[in-house]
């Protein structure tokens, strides 16, 4: 065998053998990570944790818990969650479970009242009969539904509520509730971060049109709003895979009887906490008809 001829496939061995080399270093670096998110001893569910460089974050599940595939050390995640501090955290060890611990906001801790409460259901405004509605304001998976609101007067609740219909397939709707001072962020919300499980049937037809569903979020505290605050209220439909929207999932939300007010401004927010989407296709879509609610006023 000719010298080149030997050196050239030694030298070809040598890079093959490196090549595999890099490539079994990579896979074994690259592997599942497991976490938890959590907060003075208790879970966070559904907070947005968001892999560095990618575009699609993951929610945590029920109990905090997520888990999160091709990671490789000295990566970074970011937290966020409503009524939380937002967190980034470097990612250190691949091979053991990752406790992230969050810290509650300042405005949430300040404007949180916590005592027995007597209260009971208030509407300010006219609702429409099930099968009257002359508009409604649709919410699709990871959007919000926000109605801008000056206070009359001083309040203190500790719950709101809106009227729904289904015209969708899909009857489980995983709902936040969402309620944010002065304006729209994780850092000015009123409320701790709580997702709901509401089984909606499809009632948009037939004898179904003269039903409708309402929405009740009640909180074991009180928010306190002075008179001419300006606060946000509405909620957000969870998606039930964030890396497949769909598109069939949607809820109805009740208008206002007179369709709208001077004294309220709404408004459809699609992916407002998910910072990588949001910076694609983030648009504030402007309601004609304002979104109907109720809250649970402590009593005198």
């Amino acid at each position: 065998m000719p010298q080149a001829f030997h050196n050239l496939n030694n030298k070809t061995s040598y890079i093959s053998f490196f090549l595999l080399f890099l490539f079994s270093i990579n896979s074994y670096s690259q592997t599942t990570l497991k976490g938890n998110v959590q907060s003075e001893g208790e879970v966070v569910a559904y907070a947005l944790v968001q892999q560095a460089n990618t575009v699609q974050p993951i929610y945590t599940d029920s109990l905090g818990n997520f888990e999160i595939t091709n990671l490789t050390a000295a990566e970074t995640l970011t937290i966020n969650c409503i009524g939380y501090e937002e967190k980034t955290v470097l990612v250190k060890n691949l091979n053991h479970p990752l406790i992230i611990e969050l810290k509650k906001n300042s405005t949430l801790l300040d404007e949180m009242v916590i005592y027995k409460i007597n209260s009971r259901w208030k509407s300010f405004f006219k609702k429409p009969k099930p099968h009257l509605w002359q508009d409604f304001i649709a919410v699709l998976e990871n959007t919000s539904a926000l109605v801008k609101y000056t206070a009359p007067k001083n309040l203190s609740f500790n719950g709101i509520a809106f009227i729904t219909k289904n015209n969708g397939i899909h009857q489980t709707k995983r709902l936040r509730p969402l309620i944010f001072k002065d304006s729209i962020s994780m850092h000015t919300s009123l409320i701790e971060n709580t997702v709901t499980f509401h089984d909606i049937r499809k009632n948009n037809e037939g004898k179904e049109r003269r039903k409708d569903y309402r929405i009740e979020f009640e909180f074991p505290y009180l928010i306190e709003i002075k008179k001419g605050d300006v606060f946000y209220l509405g909620l957000e439909l969870i998606p039930s895979d964030i890396r497949n929207i769909d598109a069939t999932n949607n809820l109805m939300l009740c208008t206002l009887k007179q369709e709208s007010s001077a004294e309220l401004e709404t408004a459809v927010y699609p992916y407002l906490f998910n910072q990588q989407y949001n910076k694609l296709f983030y648009k504030i879509i402007p309601s004609q008809s304002d979104l109907y609610f109720e809250l649970k006023i402590l009593e005198d």
